[in-house]
């Protein structure tokens, strides 16, 4: 079956960091976000990202935490989950989402041009 062919799903492992062993390293170390930041070389509001979830750490990233924070088992520090955005994606192209409701009762939308026009 090729990549692009219909009915492919295409899962990633998306991975994120438990912020419990980083708050702990920082305390028991009496460092900051910032410094831990400059050790494993990423910006310094990455960090407050990773341990909020709101970003994941790729592969590279994920071995300088375990290196820099001591830890040798990786389920102690991450926590891995499978995404299968084909089928999102497809799920999306079909109109399974849900649709945000006219604005004008004809269809109108308010981006590319198609706002309703409003009396002068």
């Amino acid at each position: 079956m090729s990549r692009g062919e219909a009915g492919r799903t295409r899962t990633r492992l998306r991975v994120t960091l438990k912020p419990a062993p980083v708050w702990a390293f920082l305390e028991e170390r009496d460092i900051s976000q910032n410094e831990l930041a400059r050790l494993v070389g990423i910006s310094s509001g990455y960090p407050s990202q990773l341990m909020s979830g709101s970003a994941h750490p790729s592969p590279e990233l994920r071995q300088r935490l375990l290196r820099v924070l001591g830890v040798t088992d990786f389920d102690n520090l991450f926590t891995p989950s499978v995404s299968k955005s084909a089928s999102r994606r497809r799920s999306a192209a079909r109109g399974d989402h849900e649709k945000p409701a006219d604005i004008d009762g004809r269809g109108g939308h308010r981006r590319n041009g198609n706002a309703p026009r409003l009396p002068v």
